[in-house]
């Protein structure tokens, strides 16, 4: 009577009815497969380029294809270990930031971000940041 209320036979029996043992609880793996999209390049119109002193923002020949004049928003922020860098800037990181820019002129929103407004197809922003031992992220969008 103990032997049949013991662990060994509660799956004994459970084996008879065709369970197994090793697959209790766990559900079939039904194997899927992946489609993967081909989409095109979304054409964006610039290019940002990391340099010695800083980062260029410079446009492509999809530019072309803009209604002129255009705006661009510009956000930077030191790249951080964990989180997002533009989430968790320091305001006084950007203060000595030099910008020069052709075709085009820029505002400051504020100490990361810039607003560029160009004004035909050959457009060119260049900024140049005080500390260059840090890794620089860049997010740049054709703003509205």
């Amino acid at each position: 009577m103990h032997y049949r209320n013991s662990f060994l036979s509660k799956n004994c029996r459970r084996e008879r009815k065709g369970r197994s043992v090793k697959n209790r609880g766990q559900k079939e793996k039904v194997k899927t497969e992946m489609t993967t999209l081909s989409l095109p390049p979304t054409p964006a119109g610039f290019v940002i380029a990391k340099n010695s002193a800083g980062f260029n923002l410079v446009s492509t020949t999809d530019a072309e294809k803009w209604n002129f004049p255009g705006k661009i928003q510009i956000a930077m922020a030191y790249d951080i270990v964990t989180g997002h860098p533009l989430k968790n800037i320091n305001k006084f990181d950007f203060e000595s930031i030099t910008v020069n820019c052709e075709s085009g002129k820029y505002f400051a929103i504020e100490s990361n971000e810039i607003i560029f407004e160009v004004f035909n197809h050959n457009f060119n922003l260049s900024a140049k940041l005080p500390d260059l031992t840090r890794d620089l992220f860049v997010q740049a969008e054709i703003a509205e």
